[in-house]
């Protein structure tokens, strides 16, 4: 399967307030000036922020953890295009983290991994309670997903065509990615 490349942005946490905020929403324009986000790490956009008078005190990256509302949207996107007997595989550094209940031990572009498969429901309830992994992938081959450790964005691999229809629509900040692509640094860790 031909699959195309997208880069998403994880929204920004605050931390004390437990609130998620979009990238653009610190940008001079907002979503406006979104495409100025392509290829941007966090402290670009901190650096465009101050220029405009933008205050992003106490917004940092979100390493990995995303609000109930991006779960929720994220399975309607997967349920779109990916059928219901299929399974999910994520696999997560297990650096920091505890090993979780019946994981294989993998390793993974050279990360010690904790690697569960699961439903949907199972991996949309192990992202709500984990955040993103690092690494996950349909047993259909329809979707995949690459992100740095603690990620602050990874990267999507899906038919274009699924992206358009069920991705795109629903708001997530992404850029499309060629394959050879010099990706900008992850703050996460």
């Amino acid at each position: 399967m031909d699959l195309a490349h997208y880069r998403l942005l994880l929204p920004l946490r605050h931390e004390e307030r437990d609130v998620y905020r979009p990238w653009s929403a610190f940008l001079p324009g907002g979503m406006d000036a979104r495409d100025q986000l392509r290829n941007s790490d966090l402290e670009d956009l901190r650096h465009r922020a101050l220029e405009a008078g933008q205050d992003m005190t106490g917004w940092d990256t979100c390493r990995g953890a995303v609000s109930e509302d991006f779960v929720h949207t994220f399975r309607e996107a997967l349920e779109g295009f990916a059928p219901p007997q299929a399974t999910w595989t994520l696999a997560r550094w297990r650096g920091y983290r505890h090993d979780q209940a019946d994981a294989t031990r993998v390793t993974l572009r050279g990360l010690d991994c904790s690697q569960q498969v699961r439903d949907l429901d199972g991996a949309m309830t192990s992202i709500a309670e984990l955040g993103m992994p690092e690494f996950m992938w349909s047993s259909t081959r329809q979707f995949g997903w690459g992100a740095p450790l603690y990620p602050d964005w990874g990267v999507l691999s899906v038919a274009a065509e699924d992206y358009i229809r069920h991705i795109a629509p629903r708001g997530f900040e992404t850029f499309s990615v060629p394959r050879d692509a010099v990706l900008p640094d992850n703050l996460g860790d």
